[in-house]
């Protein structure tokens, strides 16, 4: 019983919740889309899709595809037909700032999607609609690089640099801490 309780703190400590990379947040946030497309329409009836999103944005096609298959029926004979389309996306960084006074920095990673939709067909005489997605958490400053994939410009963003004055706490209280504390055991052994 113990080996087993042992094994699953271990496993469970191994497992610690990763930051998702910029390209998956994206990838959450068109099936995000998706979702307020399909809470407009009949979900029971069969659509056919086409996707006109600029080429900057072509290696998410395979993402809204899947993301409209899970939730809808696709049939690429039906004459409903839904043209979406993803016409921009937007990355950027809040200014850093510190978890508490030695802590590491922090900042916060906003991510915006805009994209469009129409529905053509028998039951749908052109309809229309955009949408707007807004996702927003917190990283480490220093997990950047790591969450970025430099072969799309879309999950790229100018990073926030460090406020210059808070790389120079540290030091500042470390050689005050280190004075102080050389002051008081020279006073305290004088008297």
């Amino acid at each position: 019983m113990k080996k087993i309780l042992i094994t699953f703190l271990l496993t469970a400590s191994a497992l610690s919740a990763q930051l998702k990379t910029n390209f998956e947040v994206v990838q959450n946030g068109i099936e995000s889309s998706v979702d307020k497309l399909v809470s407009e329409i009949n979900k029971n009836d069969e659509y056919s899709l086409e996707i006109n999103s600029p080429n900057e944005y072509s290696s998410l096609t395979a993402s809204i595809k899947n993301a409209f298959s899970q939730k809808i029926n696709i049939q690429s004979s039906s004459p409903e037909k839904i043209n979406f389309t993803v016409n921009e996306i937007h990355l950027n960084y809040n200014d850093c700032f510190r978890d508490g006074l030695f802590g590491d920095f922090y900042t916060e990673r906003i991510v915006n999607i805009n994209s469009t939709y129409n529905l053509e067909g028998i039951k749908n005489s052109i309809k229309g609609n955009s949408i707007s997605i807004s996702l927003t958490d917190t990283i480490a400053l220093d997990k950047i690089d790591d969450l970025e994939n430099k072969a799309y410009n879309f999950t790229r963003s100018e990073k926030p640099e460090e406020p210059f004055l808070s790389g120079l706490t540290e030091p500042l209280i470390a050689v005050s801490a280190i004075a102080v504390s050389i002051y008081l055991l020279f006073s305290v052994r004088s008297n």
